[in-house]
Protein backbone atom coordinates (compact mmCIF):
# COMPACT_ATOMS: atom_id res chain seq x y z
CA UNK A 1 0.00 0.00 0.00
CA UNK A 2 1.21 3.15 -0.99
CA UNK A 3 2.09 5.84 2.03
CA UNK A 4 2.98 9.40 2.45
CA UNK A 5 6.77 8.08 2.31
CA UNK A 6 6.24 5.78 -0.86
CA UNK A 7 3.54 7.88 -3.21
CA UNK A 8 2.69 6.49 -6.33
CA UNK A 9 4.10 8.54 -9.85
CA UNK A 10 1.15 9.24 -12.01
CA UNK A 11 2.70 9.73 -14.90
CA UNK A 12 1.45 8.23 -17.88
CA UNK A 13 2.59 4.62 -17.74
CA UNK A 14 0.65 1.05 -18.94
CA UNK A 15 -0.07 -1.25 -16.66
CA UNK A 16 1.87 -4.99 -16.93
CA UNK A 17 0.53 -6.78 -19.33
CA UNK A 18 -1.72 -9.43 -18.71
CA UNK A 19 -2.67 -7.40 -15.70
CA UNK A 20 -6.25 -7.35 -14.66
CA UNK A 21 -5.86 -3.45 -14.97
CA UNK A 22 -4.74 -4.14 -18.59
CA UNK A 23 -7.28 -6.68 -19.20
CA UNK A 24 -10.67 -6.19 -18.05
CA UNK A 25 -13.14 -4.39 -19.87
CA UNK A 26 -14.04 -2.08 -17.19
CA UNK A 27 -10.37 -1.05 -17.31
CA UNK A 28 -9.95 -0.35 -20.72
CA UNK A 29 -13.23 1.67 -21.31
CA UNK A 30 -12.35 3.87 -18.18
CA UNK A 31 -9.47 4.46 -20.14
CA UNK A 32 -10.69 7.16 -22.40
CA UNK A 33 -11.75 9.44 -19.41
CA UNK A 34 -15.83 8.98 -20.43
CA UNK A 35 -17.37 9.55 -17.45
CA UNK A 36 -19.76 7.07 -17.92
CA UNK A 37 -17.23 4.44 -17.95
CA UNK A 38 -15.25 6.13 -14.84
CA UNK A 39 -19.25 5.50 -12.92
CA UNK A 40 -19.29 1.83 -14.20
CA UNK A 41 -15.74 1.24 -13.32
CA UNK A 42 -16.04 2.79 -9.93
CA UNK A 43 -19.66 0.77 -8.93
CA UNK A 44 -18.02 -2.17 -10.04
CA UNK A 45 -14.80 -1.73 -7.99
CA UNK A 46 -15.48 0.02 -5.08
CA UNK A 47 -13.21 2.57 -3.37
CA UNK A 48 -10.74 -0.54 -2.45
CA UNK A 49 -10.20 -1.91 -5.61
CA UNK A 50 -9.50 1.77 -7.25
CA UNK A 51 -6.96 2.46 -4.39
CA UNK A 52 -5.31 -0.67 -5.77
CA UNK A 53 -5.09 0.80 -9.17
CA UNK A 54 -3.91 3.77 -7.71
CA UNK A 55 -1.13 2.60 -6.17
CA UNK A 56 0.32 1.19 -9.46
CA UNK A 57 0.66 4.68 -10.23
CA UNK A 58 1.19 5.23 -14.22
CA UNK A 59 -2.15 5.38 -16.78
CA UNK A 60 -3.97 2.72 -14.01
CA UNK A 61 -3.98 5.34 -10.81
CA UNK A 62 -4.61 8.08 -13.09
CA UNK A 63 -8.02 6.37 -14.19
CA UNK A 64 -8.56 4.92 -10.29
CA UNK A 65 -8.05 8.63 -9.27
CA UNK A 66 -10.51 10.36 -12.06
CA UNK A 67 -13.57 7.12 -11.15
CA UNK A 68 -12.84 7.61 -7.36
CA UNK A 69 -15.30 10.45 -7.19
CA UNK A 70 -18.22 8.21 -8.64
CA UNK A 71 -17.18 5.47 -6.28
CA UNK A 72 -19.89 5.67 -3.08
CA UNK A 73 -17.92 4.80 -1.10
CA UNK A 74 -14.82 6.73 -2.47
CA UNK A 75 -14.83 8.15 1.66
CA UNK A 76 -12.94 5.35 2.88
CA UNK A 77 -9.90 5.41 1.22
CA UNK A 78 -9.47 9.60 0.83
CA UNK A 79 -7.18 9.30 3.91
CA UNK A 80 -4.76 7.44 1.94
CA UNK A 81 -5.25 9.68 -1.26
CA UNK A 82 -4.52 12.70 0.85
CA UNK A 83 -1.62 11.55 2.87
CA UNK A 84 0.03 11.60 -0.42
CA UNK A 85 -0.54 14.99 -1.10
CA UNK A 86 2.06 15.68 1.48
CA UNK A 87 5.21 14.45 -0.88
CA UNK A 88 3.39 14.14 -4.13
CA UNK A 89 5.48 15.83 -7.06
CA UNK A 90 3.40 18.65 -8.23
CA UNK A 91 2.30 16.72 -11.26
CA UNK A 92 0.46 14.74 -9.63
CA UNK A 93 -1.03 16.39 -6.76
CA UNK A 94 -3.16 18.17 -9.34
CA UNK A 95 -4.63 14.64 -10.09
CA UNK A 96 -4.63 13.72 -6.55
CA UNK A 97 -6.51 17.20 -5.26
CA UNK A 98 -8.93 17.19 -8.11
CA UNK A 99 -9.87 13.08 -6.72
CA UNK A 100 -9.84 14.62 -3.36
CA UNK A 101 -12.13 17.87 -4.34
CA UNK A 102 -14.40 15.27 -5.91
CA UNK A 103 -14.91 13.12 -3.17
CA UNK A 104 -15.62 16.17 -0.84
CA UNK A 105 -17.84 17.61 -2.76
CA UNK A 106 -20.49 14.77 -1.86
CA UNK A 107 -22.10 15.58 1.51
CA UNK A 108 -21.06 12.59 3.67
CA UNK A 109 -24.53 10.68 5.32
CA UNK A 110 -25.38 11.91 8.28
CA UNK A 111 -22.96 12.45 10.51
CA UNK A 112 -20.88 9.54 9.89
CA UNK A 113 -18.16 9.50 7.95
CA UNK A 114 -16.56 6.02 6.52
CA UNK A 115 -13.10 7.08 7.86
CA UNK A 116 -13.13 9.56 10.15
CA UNK A 117 -9.20 9.78 10.64
CA UNK A 118 -8.31 9.56 7.14
CA UNK A 119 -11.17 12.52 6.68
CA UNK A 120 -9.22 14.18 9.57
CA UNK A 121 -5.93 13.74 7.94
CA UNK A 122 -7.06 15.19 5.01
CA UNK A 123 -7.88 18.54 6.80
CA UNK A 124 -4.28 19.04 7.26
CA UNK A 125 -2.87 17.46 3.99
CA UNK A 126 -5.33 19.91 2.46
CA UNK A 127 -4.22 22.94 4.18
CA UNK A 128 -0.49 22.48 3.67
CA UNK A 129 -1.42 21.69 -0.72
CA UNK A 130 -3.55 25.16 -0.37
CA UNK A 131 -0.05 26.86 0.56
CA UNK A 132 2.09 24.92 -1.61
CA UNK A 133 3.95 27.67 -3.57
CA UNK A 134 5.23 24.52 -6.73
CA UNK A 135 1.97 23.54 -7.80
CA UNK A 136 0.01 25.37 -10.20
CA UNK A 137 -2.34 27.89 -8.97
CA UNK A 138 -5.80 26.03 -10.13
CA UNK A 139 -4.45 23.08 -7.94
CA UNK A 140 -3.94 25.50 -4.90
CA UNK A 141 -7.63 26.48 -5.79
CA UNK A 142 -9.02 22.42 -5.56
CA UNK A 143 -7.38 22.09 -2.20
CA UNK A 144 -8.90 25.47 -0.66
CA UNK A 145 -12.27 24.37 -1.91
CA UNK A 146 -11.62 20.84 -0.66
CA UNK A 147 -11.11 22.07 2.47
CA UNK A 148 -13.48 24.30 2.83
CA UNK A 149 -16.19 21.63 1.71
CA UNK A 150 -14.93 18.85 4.33
CA UNK A 151 -14.99 22.13 6.92
CA UNK A 152 -18.59 23.11 5.95
CA UNK A 153 -19.61 19.38 6.23
CA UNK A 154 -17.95 18.43 9.32
CA UNK A 155 -20.38 17.42 12.01
CA UNK A 156 -21.47 20.19 14.92
CA UNK A 157 -21.95 19.76 18.44
CA UNK A 158 -25.75 19.44 19.36
CA UNK A 159 -26.32 23.58 20.86
CA UNK A 160 -28.80 23.70 23.95
CA UNK A 161 -31.30 26.27 22.76
CA UNK A 162 -34.73 27.31 24.76
CA UNK A 163 -36.30 24.66 24.43
CA UNK A 164 -33.69 22.50 25.80
CA UNK A 165 -34.20 21.03 28.92
CA UNK A 166 -31.41 22.34 31.54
Amino acid sequence: MGTPANSPSFLPAEPKAGSRFATETAWRLAGSFDPEALEELALGEGASGLLEGAELGGTTGRIALAALPHAPDAEAVIGEVCGWLTVAEPEDAGLLLAAAHGVLARPPHGNERYDAVGVASCTVALGAASVRGDLDPQHRDLGVSALAMLRAAAPRPVEKGLSSAP
